[in-house]
Order: structure tokens, then C-alpha cells, then sequence
């Protein structure tokens, strides 16, 4: 009959050949149990990392409910200090660190190389202390007494000279505010100490309210310093009325205070400073003026007025 013909069969030995021939460079049956094996590899790794997410998830879900019931029964909320609250050694009414006062003089003395005297208050007490430093070497801290309470957080300015006695002694002039008079308004007031180069205190002469102060401000700030004189002292403050005033006396006399009207008016609590060139008695002034918000320095030789200058 018409159509292909058939393919003739191949003889036993060479179709057994030809199903035993090699996959892949290997044997057909190391093949095939290779292949066997990476299945069942495959399936436990499969199964057993979905088993222990699971499991670890339990357990986390657990613990968490563990510790959760732990906490409730044993523990008690922890407050959260708010940013008022008070430090360790700080209380309700004592003075912020970083606003204590200080202030620091020095005199040129020929009985020491250098000398330098550091005021400053007390945190807590508001009492005003003090520490001397001789040729590099600083005393231990002293307690001044003083008659009139220095206000809490009062400004201070000091002032050093050489005693107008023939001495090596070195006066010191400690300017502060007080409330403590009999008017009980706030007034500046005047330590005065006699130090003898070397020694750790100081002599305490006289401790007086300037009366001449009376328009003091509530926020003033102080400077003060010695004229090319050596004798003769300029302290400055802010009045009530926001102007910048000075006040003239001599260390021989600190009762008695001349008040001079100079510039302004300045921001309210304005920082003040002060310079004298000794050898012309010319003075300046610095502080921030309350139109501009900048810097003023105010010139001025003493016996002939002021003359402001802008930074």
C-alpha cells in the first residue's frame, strides 16, 4: 500500500544505549537523583522558614504581653520633668548659675607683680563673696558683712586704687543695689575694704547706701572706674527713665556722690561699660540705645560734658 514507510525499529542494544546516555555530563541516574534531592531541599526550606516566622512572631507577641503585665504589676509611672523643673542642688529661690553676678579689679601696686580681686554672690544666701589673687595665687573664699542686703541678683562693679595713706595697701570699692534704707526703694550701695598685698582678706572700712542713686531702675546694670588721678571714682547707671547717669566721688569720701545726667536712653537692663584713657581723664560709655537697638559710645572728658557716638 501507498504511504511512508515505517521507521524501523532500533535493535535492543543500541535503544538501551540510547536511554542510558548522559544529562548534562552526568549519568542519567545520578542526574535525576540530583534532581530529586535539590526538590526536597527546597521544600524544607520553604516550609521550615515560614514555620519559624511564625514562631518567632508567637514568641515575640509573648514576651511583649509578658513584659506588659510585669510592668503594670510591679512598676509605677515615672514623672517626665518639665522644663521648669529645679535641679538637684538648685531650690525655688536660689540664683540661676548663669546668672550670678561677678565682677573683677585690679590696681598696679609695686609690692606685687599682679593682683586681682574677684566679687561675686553667693547661689543660695546672696551674700556677696569675694577671693584675692597675689602674684598668681589665689586666696580662699571670703565673706564679706555688710550692713545693707545685697539684692538677689544684684549688678556689681568694683574698683581697686592704691590707699591714699602712705602705704602699700590697696582700697577696694564694691558697688552694688539694695533695697535695704529707710525709704525702701532701691539704691545703689558702696563696700569699702582696705586690703594688704599678700593676705588672704581684707579689712572692712564702711558699708553706705548712695542716697544720690534714688532714680535707680529696676533693671540697671553698673560699671564703674578709678580716674587718671588715682583718686577720684565714676560709677554709671540706668535711671528710672531709661537714661545712662554718673556718679562722681572721691575715694577719700565715699558719703558723698555728684550725680551727672549723660545719655540715652538706653534699652531697659541695657549692659553698661566703661573705659578711662588716665592719661587725657577721657571716659567712654557704651550701651544699647533704645531707638536703634545698637550700640552707643558716649565720649566725654569729664569736666566738659558728653559727646555720643555711634558704633
Amino acid at each position: 500500500m501507498g504511504g511512508p514507510s515505517p521507521t524501523p525499529l532500533l535493535p535492543p542494544e543500541e535503544a538501551k544505549q540510547k536511554r542510558s546516555g548522559p544529562y548534562c555530563g552526568l549519568p542519567r541516574r545520578d542526574f535525576w537523583i540530583l534532581i530529586a534531592i535539590a526538590t526536597v531541599l527546597a521544600i524544607g526550606a520553604i516550609v521550615g522558614g515560614v514555620l519559624g516566622a511564625v514562631t518567632i512572631k508567637q514568641n515575640d507577641n509573648t514576651a511583649a504581653a509578658s513584659a506588659a503585665d510585669r510592668s503594670a504589676a510591679t512598676s509605677t509611672p515615672t514623672p517626665v520633668p518639665s522644663q521648669t523643673s529645679l535641679g538637684t542642688t538648685q531650690t525655688a529661690s536660689s540664683l540661676p548659675r548663669e546668672d550670678r553676678p561677678i565682677a573683677v579689679s585690679t590696681a598696679q601696686n609695686n609690692s606685687t607683680a599682679s593682683n586681682y580681686q574677684v566679687v561675686y554672690q553667693d547661689l543660695t544666701t546672696f551674700e556677696l563673696r569675694y577671693r584675692l589673687v597675689w602674684d598668681d595665687k589665689s586666696a580662699n573664699e571670703q565673706n564679706l558683712t555688710l550692713n545693707l542686703t545685697p539684692d538677689r541678683g544684684t549688678p556689681l562693679a568694683v574698683v581697686a586704687a592704691n590707699s591714699s595713706l602712705d602705704t602699700e595697701n590697696i582700697m577696694l570699692f564694691i558697688f552694688y543695689t539694695t533695697c535695704e534704707d529707710e525709704s525702701n526703694t532701691p539704691l545703689l550701695a558702696v563696700a569699702s575694704l582696705e586690703c594688704i598685698p599678700g593676705a588672704p582678706t581684707c579689712d572692712e572700712i564702711k558699708n553706705n547706701p548712695i542716697p544720690a542713686s534714688s532714680d535707680l531702675g529696676a533693671k540697671s546694670e553698673l560699671a564703674a572706674v578709678l580716674m587718671g588721678d588715682g583718686q577720684s571714682l565714676r560709677v554709671y547707671y540706668q535711671g528710672s527713665n531709661g537714661w545712662i547717669y554718673a556718679l562722681g566721688a572721691n575715694i577719700t569720701n565715699v558719703d558723698v556722690w555728684a550725680p551727672t545726667r549723660l545719655g540715652g536712653p538706653a534699652i531697659d537692663g541695657s549692659a553698661i561699660a566703661a573705659s578711662v584713657q588716665r592719661s587725657t581723664s577721657q571716659l567712654q560709655v557704651l550701651y544699647v540705645c533704645s531707638e536703634t537697638r545698637m550700640l552707643r559710645c558716649l565720649e566725654y572728658e569729664d569736666a566738659s560734658g558728653a559727646d555720643e557716638g555711634m558704633l
